[in-house]
């Protein structure tokens, strides 16, 4: 199937009106695009210079690592927001229904946060990157790093809002203690 025809199909999916594939799903794919120009910027200044093509193997490596990882990370946004999804559904009538159904909510907004915040650490992984990247790069190449960055920080944007979202929503503010943890640090280093 050409790719042109493959993309259209998931932007369909996208547009379709249900909850997955959603911002998380964009944000991933957001990240492994980054991910790739990154790579693209370290293979096209190896195959013209002989400056520092050690480095650039070991980050075009890492880079077509998050590149892959976060582009399972399209799913799994998809897989964890569906959990929140049936554990709002959970019947509610009685005393124990109801704190079934929050405790179980929780739980699920809980895995609903790990997902972007997983992709917010990958789009800072891919800043970092280019930032080693940079120095080195072809001159003609830099417009595409630079795209890859700015792929790369609305993954971790977007990310952010999602984590931020999922944990705010959570009845029992000491669960996902760690988790708020870790998003004020990346919300922190996004500046």
């Amino acid at each position: 199937m050409d790719e042109a025809v493959q993309l259209t199909a998931w932007l369909d999916r996208l547009a379709a009106g249900t909850p997955a594939p959603g911002g998380g799903a964009v944000a991933a794919l957001s990240a492994a695009m980054g991910a790739g120009l990154v790579a693209m910027t370290c293979r096209v200044t190896a195959a013209k210079t002989q400056d520092a093509v050690d480095e650039l193997a070991g980050i075009v490596a890492e880079a077509d690592r998050l590149r892959g990882s976060a582009l399972t990370l399209m799913d799994a946004d998809g897989e964890a927001y569906g959990a929140v999804i049936a554990a709002r559904r959970l019947p509610k009538t009685s005393g124990d229904e109801q704190r079934t159904r929050t405790g179980a909510i929780d739980e699920a907004l809980i895995g609903a946060a790990e997902v972007p915040l997983s992709v917010a650490r990958h789009a800072a992984a891919v800043i970092d990157l280019a930032g080693r990247v940079r120095p080195v790069a072809l001159r003609s190449t830099l417009a595409d790093l630079e795209a890859g960055v700015m792929s790369a920080r609305t993954a971790l944007l977007i990310s952010l809002l999602n984590a931020r979202t999922n944990l705010d929503a959570i009845s029992d503010r000491q669960r996902g203690e760690i988790l708020r943890d870790e998003l004020a640090a990346l919300e922190d280093w996004s500046g």
